[in-house]
């Protein structure tokens, strides 16, 4: 005997941006990774056209019509048998097909064919896919500092929704005067309907301040429960994934964004291997974005390497050549990478390889540069980088030497200096 699970309220995930459901679909809009409206259409599987409903002659449709009644009839667990005889199986012509006869036993299906030609799937695709609804109905998020939904407004900008939580993400108030309840609430995460958890990607969490299963970066934390929601303070931190606290206290929503934009700037150019490497390595490299201030990498206090990025100042060379930020942020990461490296054979008692690192980082090591870890990124990463990004014509390079001046510029993005 075979035991079956029956879905009664599917939700599907095509993708980031859609979500569709028995009701409808979800599109999501984002600036960067803040998500800032969310339309809801029709179109849910309660919505579908029967194919029969298209189909040429009545004995065409008199076989879906046969199959759909019995199947939807067929209750595995009440033992109705409504098919517990074998379904003989006929093309649109009549012709018997016994071979692709099915049977189901109280708690088994074993076989169902529903593909006679003319194909009934791909034309119920076909027929459903050229129905068209008005989406009408618009919401925008108003979100605090920590990425919570706390107002909800329609696209005329009348407020349809209020939240107030505690510190760890439990309602206090919940106010839903029309109807609409946001999904995605503490953090912009979603919360389940069914259980109350917020779906992190990583793992669940539970509004107690504490996660549904161990934190898969555990041993990077041995101080800190490895169920601990962000090291107890979600007053100032927040968990993109259920991981690892990458940003510094104090970090805006605005500033997080600016981040992402250069990384996906990056990623989609072929330069995304530093953010890589740090990402997946285990220790835990602090991220401080400040807008008007320089971008150096910071490893003097070996167990928490820092890197300083400001996501609206370029840097000009002495030829010419204006940096993006996305450059000088993934000129910083690679220092982080060669730090990285370095720092894991200190921890295999490599110390000869450790020192070999410092000594690289040590001003007068390079007569040009100044230091030879300069010399190594400025001649490699930081060439390729601008290059991908065409911030450098090919065969050119951005600098021979270490010197430079800070620029404003319009974005992470962008090498355009503000006159």
């Amino acid at each position: 005997m075979e035991a079956q699970a029956i879905f009664d309220d599917v939700v599907l995930y095509p993708n980031p941006y859609v979500v569709v459901t028995s009701k409808g679909y979800t599109k999501h809009y984002y600036a960067g990774t803040e998500r800032i409206a969310t339309v809801i259409g029709g179109g849910g599987f309660g919505d579908m056209v029967s194919p029969t409903d298209k189909l040429s002659s009545q004995h065409d449709q008199d076989i879906v019509k046969t199959f759909y009644t019995r199947y939807l009839n067929y209750d595995p667990f009440f033992h109705q048998g409504t098919l517990s005889q074998p379904e003989k199986t006929e093309d649109i012509h009549g012709n018997p097909h016994p071979d692709l006869e099915y049977q189901c036993t109280p708690t088994e299906l074993v076989m169902v064919d529903i593909l006679n030609p003319p194909d009934i799937l791909q034309k119920s695709i076909a027929i459903n896919g050229q129905i068209n609804y008005k989406e009408d109905e618009i919401y925008f998020y108003h979100g605090d500092h920590l990425g919570s939904a706390n107002w909800i407004t329609d696209y005329t900008g009348a407020p349809i929704q209020y939240i107030h939580y505690a510190p760890y993400g439990e309602l206090i108030d919940n106010q839903v005067p029309y109807g609409y309840d946001e999904r995605y609430k503490f953090t912009g995460k979603e919360r389940d309907a069914e259980t109350g958890y917020d779906f992190f990607g990583a793992r669940f969490y539970w509004q107690a301040g504490t996660w549904l299963s161990v934190d898969p970066l555990a041993d990077k934390y041995p101080n800190i429960s490895p169920y601990a929601y962000c090291a107890w303070n979600p007053i100032k931190y927040t968990d993109p994934d259920g991981r690892i606290v990458v940003f510094a206290p104090g970090t805006t929503n605005d500033q997080k964004n600016q981040f992402n934009q250069a990384l996906d700037h990056l990623d989609s150019h072929g330069c995304g291997g530093r953010y890589a490497q740090l990402e997946s390595s285990e220790y835990t490299y602090t991220i401080i974005v400040d807008d008007s201030g320089i971008s150096q990498f910071d490893g003097t206090d070996r167990n928490n390497p820092v890197i300083h990025w400001s996501p609206k100042k370029g840097v000009k060379t002495k030829n010419g050549t204006v940096m993006s930020p996305s450059t000088v942020l993934d000129h910083e990461m690679d220092h982080g990478c060669a730090f990285d490296k370095a720092k894991q054979q200190l921890d295999k008692e490599n110390v000869e390889a450790w020192n070999e690192y410092v000594a690289t980082t040590k001003p007068g090591t390079s007569a040009d540069y100044g230091k030879k870890e300069e010399e190594r990124v400025i001649t490699g990463v930081e060439q390729t980088t601008a290059q991908a990004l065409g911030e450098v014509e090919p065969g050119k390079v951005t600098r021979t030497d270490h010197s430079g001046s800070y620029v404003w510029v319009n974005g992470p993005t962008s090498n355009k200096p503000i006159e």
